[in-house]
Order: C-alpha cells, then sequence, then structure tokens
C-alpha cells in the first residue's frame, strides 16, 4: 500500500497551502483589530473635540443671553435646544463606541479561536504525513528484503 510519489506531493502542497492560508487570515485579522483600535481611537478623539466645541458654544451662547436678555427672547430657546443636540451628539458616539467595541472583541475571539485550532491541525497533519512516510519507508524496506 505505498502512496504514489504524485499523491504525497500532492498532501505536502496541500498541508502547505492550509498553513499559508492560516498565517495570511491571522494577519488579515491582526490588520483589522489594528485598524478597528486606530478607529476609536479616531472616534474618541473626534468625541472630544465636539464635546470642547459644544461646551465652548455652550459656554458663548450663555454669555450672549446675559447681555442680550431684553433683545432675544428666543435665546433660552436655543440654549435648550443646542443642550438635547449635545447629548443626542454625545449619544450617537457612546452607541459609535457600543458597536466598535464589540467588533473589536469578536475580531480578538475569533483570532484566539482561529489560531489554535489551526496551529493543532497543521501539527497533526504534519504528524501524520511523517507518520505515513514513516510507514511507507519501513513497509518498503521490509519488501526489499
Amino acid at each position: 500500500m505505498e502512496l504514489s510519489l504524485d499523491i504525497r506531493i500532492l498532501i505536502y502542497i496541500l498541508v502547505f497551502a492550509i498553513t499559508i492560508s492560516a498565517v495570511y487570515l491571522i494577519f488579515i485579522m491582526k490588520k483589522i483589530s489594528s485598524l478597528l483600535d486606530d478607529t476609536a481611537v479616531s472616534i474618541d478623539e473626534l468625541s472630544k473635540n465636539v464635546s470642547a466645541t459644544l461646551d465652548s458654544i455652550d459656554t458663548d451662547l450663555s454669555e450672549l443671553k446675559t447681555k442680550l436678555v431684553d433683545s432675544l427672547d428666543g435665546v433660552d430657546e436655543l440654549t435648550d435646544n443646542l443642550i438635547t443636540t449635545t447629548k443626542s451628539m454625545n449619544n450617537g458616539i457612546e452607541r459609535t463606541f457600543n458597536v466598535v467595541e464589540p467588533v473589536e472583541n469578536l475580531v480578538n475571539t475569533v483570532v484566539n479561536r482561529v489560531y489554535s485550532p489551526l496551529n493543532q491541525l497543521a501539527t497533526v497533519i504534519s504528524a501524520s504525513s511523517k507518520a505515513v512516510n514513516m510507514f511507507i519507508d519501513v513497509f518498503t524496506r521490509k519488501k526489499k528484503r
């Protein structure tokens, strides 16, 4: 029961292709994780800038209100709308963080769950290949005697 050279070569090519695919998948998952980290940092910075800008706007409007109370009756309503908008934007930013964080966790979980089984599979395939080759070599030697 000797495997032909062609079949052994195909088995080696298959093992090599699976290994390369696993390494490539891990590389891509790490890139995605890195991109998600960068996105989270950018969103955090954007959130800080928006909050600072909105705080500045709120302060400016408060000063304007105290100076123009008699002539601008609608400043109170405008300030309330800006506060509501600020809260709405903060809620939107928090929701964005709530979306990005689970995706990042998912990517990390997938990488952690895929890497180990693929590594074990490569080890098992390699060991099986060595065992088959050893069996064939021993069988071939006994046959020649």
